[in-house]
């Protein structure tokens, strides 16, 4: 690790996962003593570059005991109005704020669904999880609450002097205390949202 600038990830690392146009797992080392499966927290918001990790994840030959945590994060701001605020609003209001976070709970659980059945075909063990707030943090939150070894979510990208990988991918790739798979797009191939 070279220089502030590095903080808690190499230089070289860091170059190679954010300027590779492939898929790349950065492996930290364990933590402790590893008791039990392995566990995968995958972040999936229903987008194509979700889907792309959930076939590498597929790909990678696993122990079938492998545990899987699929978490989604809601970053909708009308999620997290705390209740204290509701009794200043008028019913109207209250309304459209209960209807817009049905509706993003809806979709978080539908795209979990659909993330479970799918990875229930390598993983024998696939929970859920919800979470809601900034998703780098949530991510990191969630790694730590279900004491993953592995953080995977794919990279939308970014163009121009930021690099190729996403500002959530890098955050998650400096600040992890776990190992990191990167999943990127293909050439062809845009991360759009799968709705």
């Amino acid at each position: 690790m070279k220089a502030i600038g590095s903080f808690l990830l190499g230089s070289v690392t860091r170059a190679v996962a954010i300027n590779s146009a492939q898929s790349v797992l950065v492996v930290k080392p364990p933590r402790g003593n590893q008791d039990g499966p392995l566990k995968v927290l995958f972040a999936t918001d229903g987008s194509v570059c979700a889907e792309e990790t959930e076939k590498v994840l597929s790909l990678i030959p696993f122990h079938p005991d492998t545990s899987v945590t699929a978490v989604y994060v809601s970053l909708s701001a009308y999620m997290d109005i705390p209740d204290r605020y509701c009794p200043g609003m008028d019913e109207r209001m209250k309304k459209i704020v209960a209807g817009m976070r049905l509706s993003e709970t809806e979709h978080a659980e539908k795209v979990l669904e659909q993330a479970r059945t799918r990875l229930q075909e390598k993983f024998r063990t696939v929970a859920v999880l919800i979470k809601n707030g900034d998703p780098s943090e949530q991510i990191l939150q969630a790694a730590r609450e279900t004491r993953a070894d592995i953080i995977a979510l794919g990279s939308r990208g970014i163009r121009g002097v930021s690099g190729m990988l996403g500002s959530v991918a890098r955050n998650i790739l400096g600040h992890a205390d776990c190992s990191v798979l990167v999943c990127k797009r293909g050439k062809d191939k845009a991360c759009g949202s799968r709705d």
